[in-house]
């Protein structure tokens, strides 16, 4: 069983692997050996999605939450393919791909040491309520 840093850190790195080797080949054909990760890369990040929107709602508001994070996947996913429309038209395609392949790379890097330093901490401080606080706060 894989944890939700786990997962987005293999998602992310199959997406980086992928579009980079997409570069690589100069035989189309030859792409299809790399195209099975792209399952990967949606199947571990939409998990990751999903728990990570349950864990963070507030209770009863995770089907909610779920909708935000989608709202923000696909607002990426827009602007992603308006700015790759205009690197690809001005610097080609090579640089379009092996570019989004270096910065998943890097901030799945960042993520990573994130995740590693700082996340236990800011998942409590997320699912303690000011009600909880101030009460522990009035018993001590």
């Amino acid at each position: 069983r894989f944890s939700c840093p786990t997962l987005l850190i293999l998602g992310s790195l199959s997406y980086s692997s992928r579009v980079w080797m997409y570069t690589v080949f100069e035989d189309p054909w030859m792409m299809l050996l790399v195209e099975p990760l792209h399952g990967v890369t949606v199947a571990f990040l939409r998990i990751a999605l999903v728990h990570y929107s349950k864990e963070l709602a507030v209770p009863g508001l995770e089907t909610t939450a779920q909708s935000v994070a989608e709202g923000a996947r696909s607002l990426g996913q827009v602007t992603g393919m308006v700015m790759g429309g205009l690197v690809m038209e001005r610097f080609g395609s090579i640089a379009l791909y092996r570019g989004a392949s270096v910065i998943v790379l890097a901030t799945t890097i960042l993520m990573g040491v994130v995740e590693w330093t700082c996340h236990p901490k800011a998942i409590e401080a997320a699912r303690s309520s000011p009600s909880e606080t101030g009460a522990e706060d009035k018993q001590r």
